[in-house]
């Protein structure tokens, strides 16, 4: 069992600012902050500069660059945001993140395999199916055990995309 007075000594320590001993550098951290900002910028400029070669035949409805330019101007709004929180703020010991682990990278990696495994069934699956799927295995992922929630939250974004992109936008998703 671990020594309560060292227990409450971390604890003082970390609520006073003081580094304990298991806190994470400071310097990984902003350069994990730092890539974040480059690429948030960098994707925004590509795609804002990408949209510039798709034709708009002057429709009155939006045209086919709405929606890249808006995402191209929400990743650089995105990026100044990450700036001005994360980048150019004082940073204490208690506000830094939690190493990255092994256990952390490997789920990373199994969540993007679930969502490119969603996008990819898309043709082969109905929505609704493949939505519930793919909430119920990253709900599966990150710890919800509780088969209420791994029945009915599924089931509830899977019906609301459904209706959204199926019934009322009538995407052609199959």
């Amino acid at each position: 069992m671990a020594d309560r007075n060292a227990l409450q000594a971390d604890i003082t320590k970390a609520a006073e600012g003081e580094p304990s001993g298991t806190e994470p550098h400071s310097r990984g951290t902003r350069i994990r902050e730092f890539i974040s900002v480059v690429v948030s910028l960098c994707g925004g400029v590509v795609i804002l500069f990408a949209t510039q070669n798709v034709i708009d035949r002057e429709t009155a409805e939006l045209g086919p660059r709405f929606w890249p330019t808006l995402l191209a101007w929400a990743l650089i709004a995105l990026s100044v945001l990450l700036v001005t929180t994360n980048v150019v703020p004082d940073r204490k010991p208690k506000d830094l993140p939690d190493p990255i682990t092994g256990w952390g990278v490997s789920r990373l990696i199994v969540t993007f395999t679930v969502l490119i495994g969603y996008l990819a069934s898309f043709n082969v699956l109905q929505l609704w199916l493949t939505t519930f799927i793919s909430v119920v295995l990253l709900l599966l992922l990150f710890g919800f055990r509780q088969w209420k929630l791994l029945l009915v939250f599924p089931a509830i974004i899977a019906a609301i995309l459904h209706v959204l992109f199926v019934v009322l936008l009538r995407v052609p998703l199959g």
